[in-house]
């Protein structure tokens, strides 16, 4: 409606801060603008205009939500996958923080989302676990590539023995802002391979 219009606003006496709206260009089709409109008022304080700034964010927004829709993709692959992933941020030498984990996670350690995410590796990672997977984490970065081994940690849910696997990510400066990590519980394996070598028995 015109009477919402932010130079009306303002002439109104309202100051508008960085507001939204969509506006439709004969040229250019919908756009989203960033508003800023403020009334200007006489040395006696009188309101004689009024001020408006518009700031194109069409890209940004088209930006945003090409972003949205791929962390939404990976959120579902992330969640829907039976096998342990785990996303770790970089925060410095040795500072380690859960991003993000999925649902096999929660179920193999016993833990509640609240009770992992954004913590520190040493608030969810007992000893003498810790110091082997820190230990692992800095290799990974100094030698900036995947690395792999067997670990045993007690959790919540009992003891539990698997292979770890994490992959560093780096940003355009070189640091390592990330670290992708994966789990593979052995007892399940080892069934797995199990099953299969009794399979072939069958044939033989």
């Amino acid at each position: 409606p015109k009477e919402e219009r932010p130079v009306i606003l303002a002439l109104q006496g309202q100051t508008i801060v960085n507001k939204e709206y969509l506006v439709l260009d004969p040229l250019k089709g919908e756009l989203t603008v960033i508003v800023n409109s403020s009334p200007i008022h006489d040395a006696s304080g009188n309101l004689i205009a009024a001020m408006s700034i518009k700031r194109d964010i069409t890209e940004q927004k088209i930006a945003e939500e090409k972003i949205r829709k791929n962390e939404e993709q990976i959120s579902k692959i992330f969640n829907t996958v039976s096998e342990v992933l785990f996303m770790i941020k970089v925060e410095g030498a040795g500072k380690y923080r859960f991003a993000a984990v999925n649902k096999p996670f929660l179920d193999v350690t016993g833990f509640p989302m609240e009770r992992v995410i954004n913590r520190l590796i040493e608030e969810v990672i007992p000893q003498p676990s810790l110091s082997v997977v820190l230990e692992k984490y800095s290799l990974a970065i100094k030698l900036r590539k995947q690395i792999t081994w067997e670990e045993e940690t007690n959790y919540p849910a009992g003891k539990k023995t698997g292979i770890v696997t994490v992959t560093p990510t780096f940003d355009d400066q070189g640091e390592c802002i990330e670290l992708i990590g994966s789990v593979n519980d052995i007892p399940s394996t080892r069934e797995a391979a199990e099953a299969i070598y009794k399979s072939n028995e069958r044939f033989v």
